[in-house]
């Protein structure tokens, strides 16, 4: 053997011991660190980066609501709009967040990737919180305390409206983009080939619930009370720093999280996906398992399908609950109206107590049906378009917000009159019958749990 063949025997050697060493040390479900080299199980992932990621989420959703519950006060007491135009500005906006999540879906599974989506869309977050909070301070707030008084901020705030759209549709955008990116991000740090790290990333996404709660929480309750005592400009500003805040926690664990190859199409592959299921449902079904059901795998890959009652079990406790919350409300309004001022104010006697019963229900349906589905739309997602199936979830809640933007824009139509009769949701709620509107969005989720339950029948037989 002369040198040469030494040589070349040596590097055969040396891959084979690389291989062998990387067999042990990477991760075996194919994610890859930030250089784009297998990832290893003790440097990269797991629960450190998972950790940032829910700080970060915590923080995302702490923004966001800052301005999410205060939007409607905002342009009631501020922009000096009436109750019909600031839930038609919150209903469009809101389903906007949810679009943009489509969008984000694509570009994260397609040729951004997810962490570079959440890096850049975040940014754009910022710079609509930074442009919303200066807009506030230097055009809508003057003189100072108008918005507590029955007279408009600026004599010409007409003229200011596109600098608040355009800053509140940057959050729209930032937001909507990053959400469905960041927890699959998440999930992606636990290497679902291995027994101790499976069970974490299936834990993942009710961890990122609770971090999207506590965030909510605060928001809701310190920083609406901040915006309702006037001080607006502070509750922006101090949802802008948690925004800046969250962005370089993120930015902190770059070197430590796993990522995925991107796809170019996502789409065509899940078009590949559906018509092989198509072509193949009749003959290639078999049970693979106790409670298992799938195809067999080609040059496609397609993941194997958990059938479990207990997501059509949440999604329809869900929407029971859902419905018994109209009721309430309807009732609770009733009583309300009851306990009104007869002095012209948009004011009532009875406690605001009462709408306890009916935000618990509220929590309860959200808790049942959340995080079951971002669990079920990731796993029965093909591989590689995660973020699409997330999506797709909240590009679903885009197209309630704009339907019951419709829905509420016709009925205060048709129950209002050319003779000054007030609609159902009137300028002032003393005026209206909103009790009868939550009567009628009880009507309507009880057809929505109707056809629910026929389509999980229909489900249960595939």
């Amino acid at each position: 053997m002369d040198g040469n063949e030494e040589g070349l025997s040596s590097q055969v050697v040396q891959v084979y011991e690389h291989e062998k060493e990387c067999i042990n040390s990477c991760t075996r479900d194919g994610s890859v660190d930030f250089y784009g080299k297998p990832a290893l199980k003790a440097r990269t992932g797991g629960w450190k980066s998972a950790s940032l990621l829910l700080v970060n989420q915590g923080l995302i959703a702490l923004a966001f609501s800052g301005v999410e519950a205060n939007l409607v006060l905002f342009a009631k007491l501020v922009l000096k709009q009436t109750n019909v135009e600031a839930a038609s500005t919150f209903s469009i906006w809101m389903g906007t967040t949810y679009f943009f999540s489509l969008i984000g879906a694509f570009l994260s599974d397609s040729y951004l990737g997810r962490y570079l989506t959440c890096i850049i869309f975040q940014l754009v977050f910022i710079i609509g919180l930074v442009m919303l909070s200066l807009s506030t301070h230097f055009f809508f707030l003057k003189p100072h305390g108008c918005e507590l008084k029955e007279v408009l901020c600026e004599s010409d705030i007409q003229n200011q409206f596109p600098l608040f759209y355009i800053s509140i549709y940057l959050i729209a955008l930032g937001s909507g983009v990053s959400d469905p990116a960041l927890p699959t991000l998440g999930a992606d740090q636990f290497d679902e080939e291995e027994p101790n790290e499976q069970r974490s990333k299936t834990l993942i996404y009710g961890y990122f619930y609770v971090a999207l709660n506590l965030g909510s929480l605060i928001a809701e309750t310190v920083l609406a009370y901040i915006a309702i005592t006037g001080h607006w400009v502070m509750g922006f500003w101090i949802c802008t720093c948690c925004a800046g805040v969250s962005f370089v926690v993120l930015l902190s664990g770059t070197l430590r999280y796993r990522h995925y190859k991107s796809f170019e199409n996502p789409f065509s592959k899940l078009t590949q996906v559906v018509m092989s299921f198509l072509r193949k449902v009749k003959s290639q079904i078999q049970s693979i398992g106790e409670g298992f059901h799938g195809i067999q795998r080609d040059d496609i890959c397609v993941r194997r399908i958990h059938h479990s009652n207990n997501l059509r079990f949440f999604n329809r406790a869900a929407m029971v609950s859902d419905d018994a919350t109209e009721m309430l409300l309807g009732f609770v309004e009733r009583e309300r109206l009851n306990f009104a001022s007869e002095d012209g104010q948009e004011t009532s006697s009875l406690s605001i107590f009462w709408l306890i019963p009916q935000y618990m229900l509220l929590g309860v349906a959200e808790a049942f049906v959340y995080v079951a589905q971002m669990n079920f739309f990731t796993s029965q997602s093909p591989d590689g378009l995660e973020s699409l199936g997330m999506g797709l979830y909240m590009f679903s809640s885009a197209l309630g917000c704009y339907v019951g933007n419709i829905i509420l824009t016709v009925v205060n139509k048709i129950t209002s009159s050319g003779q000054g009769q007030h609609g159902w949701v009137s300028p002032n709620l003393n005026d209206g019958h909103l009790d009868l509107y939550f009567f009628l969005s009880a009507l309507f989720i009880f057809i929505d749990l109707i056809v629910y339950i026929i389509c999980a029948k229909r489900y249960k037989r595939i």
